[in-house]
């Protein structure tokens, strides 16, 4: 007397429901690979505003080297120039400033250069440009640039 209980679950039925976990398990897995790639453009567009943040700060910095550099030479024109032992500083803006020092010569000469003999003519301005984040004071670029001018001698009155 062996008697089989009918099967709730035909073959048809199984197949069924294996394909709807199926379903399931791949728009879960369309789903995780969409996240990772929306959070890895995330981090690229992320990365990008940094690197154009960092650009700007340090095109910033150049451009108040450059603005030192130019009041510097606008000074030595001046007949209050304070000499050698002068600098200059201005702030350009509330994130952007510069610093300039003067030195007596020109530091690429040598004694046995043929010009060594105009080196107490020359002056070599020193000029470093900064710039700073507005939302980070403590992240800062500087630049530096350093220009050597020859004084012009110029014949006094006799007087």
């Amino acid at each position: 007397m062996n008697q089989q209980l009918p099967s709730r679950c035909s073959p048809l039925r199984t197949a069924r429901a294996w394909r709807k976990g199926m379903t399931v398990i791949v728009v879960l897995g369309v789903i995780s690979i969409t996240l990772a790639l929306s959070y890895a453009m995330l981090r690229s567009q992320v990365t990008a505003v940094e690197i154009q943040s960092n650009l700007d700060r340090a095109n910033s910095s150049r451009q108040a080297a450059y603005a030192g550099i130019s009041a510097a030479l606008r000074a030595l024109h001046n007949n209050s120039w304070g000499g050698v032992d002068s600098s200059l500083s201005q702030d350009l803006s509330d994130h952007q400033w510069y610093e300039v020092s003067y030195e007596t010569g020109d530091p690429t000469l040598t004694g046995s250069d043929p010009e060594f003999a105009e080196f107490p003519f020359r002056v070599t301005v020193h000029s470093i440009g900064y710039a700073e984040d507005p939302s980070q004071p403590e992240v800062r670029a500087s630049y530096r640039v350093r220009v050597v001018v020859e004084l012009v001698r110029k014949q006094l009155n006799s007087e």
